[in-house]
């Protein structure tokens, strides 16, 4: 909501901050990107009060505003203007990327472990904290590759013969489209199914963000999706419009037995859904 973020700074009272992206998390409560801006630069405003110190995205528009008269900070991005830059050189076939990091004419090349080219952007972000307070690159490249994803985080699940990416912890419109886009990077796989629920917090924007989901999944190449939940009805809907292969449950056990029925081992298979969708039970339905 507005106004948290003053409050939350004068509990923490932090000397260094960190914004890592402007997205649509949170926007039922601040109306656009804009707003979300808005509510999340008050960290910086409370850093340039107190000579703190922001680690700055640059490759983010929408923060230029909110960083100015901010004295002490690094930048981080994709851009050749950023003090840490970075650049994508390659994804291999699960999507794990492989990124350069270029500081003060020294770069290092660090093969990720995580799972999708949006991950190289926070890794990046990482190293920038860490070149800050001294870790030499050789110690950052060594400790992004030893780097464990935490549960139902992109998390990837070798069971029965399928490859499952568990992304259950939550869902928005941008983490949806970063988890789809990564499946459709992660290749050898015999079929491809989304198993996906309700985005919530959305509020008067819920059906539009619900609806553009079946047109991404379309533009991405993924065919096969199981919809749960009551907001996902409209994707559902404009899914079949598309001539999807779809069907939308009410039951997670019922996902977990059509799952077995239908799709081949050797298959992938994403979930992924809002927190109180609580979307990796469907794991231990197909366990059972």
């Amino acid at each position: 909501h507005f106004g948290e973020m003053k409050t939350l700074c004068e509990i923490a009272n932090p000397d260094f901050g960190i914004i890592t992206n402007i997205g649509t998390a949170h926007i039922e409560f601040l109306k656009n990107r804009e707003g979300i801006a808005e509510e999340k630069g008050k960290l910086f405003k409370y850093l340039k009060e107190k000579n703190g110190f922001g680690f700055i995205n640059s490759d983010e528009e929408l923060l230029k505003q909110q960083t100015r008269g901010l004295k002490k900070k690094l930048t981080f991005g994709f851009n050749s203007k950023a003090d840490v830059r970075g650049k994508v050189l390659s994804l291999n076939n699960l999507a794990q990327p492989v990124l350069r990091v270029t500081y003060r004419n020294k770069s290092v090349v660090i093969n990720l472990p995580t799972f999708g080219i949006h991950t190289a952007q926070n890794a990046l972000c990482a190293a920038a904290v860490g070149l800050k307070f001294g870790v030499s690159l050789r110690k950052i490249k060594s400790a992004l590759e030893s780097f464990k994803s935490y549960d139902k985080r992109m998390q990837v699940i070798d069971l029965d013969g399928y490859t499952i990416i568990n992304d259950a912890y939550n869902a928005n419109p941008d983490s949806m489209r970063m988890a789809i886009q990564t499946m459709k990077l992660m290749n050898g796989y015999f079929q491809k199914l989304a198993v996906l629920g309700d985005m919530l917090e959305l509020g008067e924007y819920s059906e539009k963000y619900h609806r553009e989901l079946a047109h991404y999944l379309k533009e991405n190449g993924i065919q096969k999706v199981f919809f749960f939940g009551e907001l996902t009805k409209s994707s559902f809907e404009e899914a079949l419009k598309l001539e999807l292969d779809v069907k939308h449950f009410d039951d997670k056990k019922q996902i977990a037995d059509e799952i077995k029925n239908i799709l081949p081992e050797g298959s992938l298979i994403l979930l992924k859904g809002s927190r109180k969708m609580k979307m990796e039970e469907i794991i231990d339905y197909l366990k059972g």
